[in-house]
């Protein structure tokens, strides 16, 4: 069987008695072979887009879960860029409001400095090209100084919180060290910290601390906000959903934290 010119099969007859087939013979099953051929090669060309088909559907697949990694992976970045910004914008209206003593003047400086910085480690992720490609974070794990860290946070949160007449502090001693990658610590820490803030009612209080569990740190923080109810749980870390909870001091929400 010969399709173009390249052969693509074979037909054979055969009969247990001698001179069976004539030149007639021949040219039917000549004729046959040429039909036989064209449906083949049809049948392979059918099968052949099938699996072009199937492989393209699995590479738009891939390239769909990709896109949505990227997505998921810039829109983190972004909302985390919101943290240090608004630590900044607080510290200066601090800074520009009131008169304030030459070493809180300095702390909150400093504040500001380590703040731009944070942002500076932060937007370095964000421009990591092989970083948003692959939708994943690299960790970079180093021995910390865990109580600097986790105190950093409070008193940075502390200040904020100010305004609300919230108390943000530590109930117990931090443990010196522990291995971990500090901006993804820090990350976690401000989200959980600047939610608390954000969702807890004036006057109220938000407590971290520490717990020495199974050979794990962990760090706790708990606030005096109205929790999540059943159905929040159910659709906690889903992108852009903003649960029944609202902000109590007018600030925004974006359901990425």
């Amino acid at each position: 069987l010969i399709a173009n010119g390249v052969p693509c099969g074979f037909i054979f007859f055969s009969s247990t008695e001698a001179w069976t087939y004539t030149a007639e013979h021949a040219t039917s099953f000549l004729r046959i072979a040429d039909q036989l051929s064209v449906i083949v090669e049809k049948a392979r060309l059918v099968s052949q887009l099938a699996e072009q088909k199937l492989r393209i559907e699995e590479q738009n697949e891939a390239l769909r879960r990709a896109d949505e990694q990227k997505n998921r992976f810039l829109g983190m970045a972004a909302h985390d860029l919101r943290n240090p910004i608004g630590t900044i914008c607080g510290m200066a209206d601090l800074l520009l409001l009131h008169e304030l003593p030459a070493e809180q003047r300095r702390g909150f400086l400093q504040d500001i400095v380590d703040q731009s910085g944070y942002m500076r480690d932060l937007l370095e992720d964000l421009l990591d090209v092989s970083q948003i490609e692959s939708g994943k974070l690299v960790l970079r794990v180093e021995p910390l100084d865990v109580r600097e860290l986790v105190m950093a946070a409070v008193e940075r949160h502390a200040r904020l919180a100010a305004p609300k007449g919230i108390r943000v502090a530590c109930e117990n001693e931090a443990p010196a060290s522990a291995p971990g990658d500090a901006i993804r610590l820090r990350q976690v820490l401000d989200n959980l910290l600047s939610n608390a803030v954000k969702f807890s009612p004036p006057g109220s209080a938000v407590h971290v601390r520490f717990v020495l569990e199974g050979g794990y740190r962990k760090v706790e923080v708990q606030d005096e906000g109205p929790g999540l109810t059943p159905e929040d749980q159910a659709r906690l870390f889903q992108d852009f959903v903003r649960l029944s909870a609202r902000p109590t001091g007018g600030e925004r929400s974006t359901g990425l934290g």
